[in-house]
């Protein structure tokens, strides 16, 4: 239950710890075809809730046809987890580059408290700060962890991080390893995390780098594409006005 404290950032609302134990995350992606495939997991685990984390990567959260009209884009799986679901229009990341972020989002502590600000190759402390994985593994969930991983917990070492199924590279760009574990006869109820790599395309596409996910073709006018955020927008400075000395 998420009272109106927790939806528009007032007040004391969830503690990111205790959400993290306790709810689901969702931010967008297009995975499941409908409510089907998660019913397509035998749950025999008493009524717990099945969790699904999807995430995408450098997508803005209004980029969906269901903020911004079908103009630009068409997002209908999206649309209808929006529709289905919440959205949290007053939440933001903890920092806009991959490695602090995740490990903000996969711990629950902010940036000044996992020391985190860059995208550095050093490891943390497991045990200091638990990763999402573990809770929800120790709480009987079957846990599996599918595309980019980007965090400084050692992917080969399911202690660490608590998935006990991770397959990276393959999960980048298909939803199809995820989808397999999701429809897995099981006992316990399953959380998965299904993080696709793109539109981070973007980023390397605007240094004139190859595309990790191959050629996309010839890309649409400027015009045809989405307004830039309002924040975005680049205004020439005002000339100063010049004063004539009497």
């Amino acid at each position: 239950m998420v009272n109106e404290s927790n939806r528009t950032g007032r007040g004391d609302g969830l503690r990111r710890r205790e959400f993290l134990k306790t709810a689901a995350l969702v931010t967008g992606g297009a995975l499941l075809q409908g409510p089907a495939l998660f019913a397509a997991s035998t749950n025999r685990a008493g009524g717990r809730p099945n969790i699904l984390v999807i995430i995408t990567d450098q997508q803005f959260a209004d980029a969906m046809s269901c903020c911004i009209g079908r103009d630009y884009i068409h997002t209908p799986n999206m649309d209808s987890l929006a529709v289905s679901g919440m959205r949290f229009t007053r939440a933001y990341c903890a920092n806009p580059l991959c490695v602090p972020s995740r490990t903000s989002m996969f711990t629950g502590h902010y940036l000044h408290e996992t020391g985190i600000q860059t995208n550095s190759s050093e490891k943390i402390d497991p045990d200091k700060f638990i990763c999402m994985g573990r809770i929800f593994r120790e709480a009987g969930y079957d846990t599996g962890f599918f595309g980019k991983w980007h965090m400084l917990f050692k992917e080969a070492n399911s202690n660490e991080h608590g998935f006990d199924t991770y397959i990276g590279k393959e999960g980048r760009y298909s939803g199809i390893p995820a989808s397999e574990f999701i429809q897995k006869d099981r006992d316990h109820p399953f959380h998965a995390i299904a993080s696709f790599l793109n539109p981070h395309n973007i980023c390397e596409w605007s240094r004139g780098q190859e595309l990790p996910g191959g050629p996309i073709g010839e890309l649409p006018e400027p015009q045809a594409c989405p307004p830039l955020k309002p924040n975005m927008a680049w205004h020439r400075p005002k000339a100063r006005p010049t004063s004539s000395a009497t």
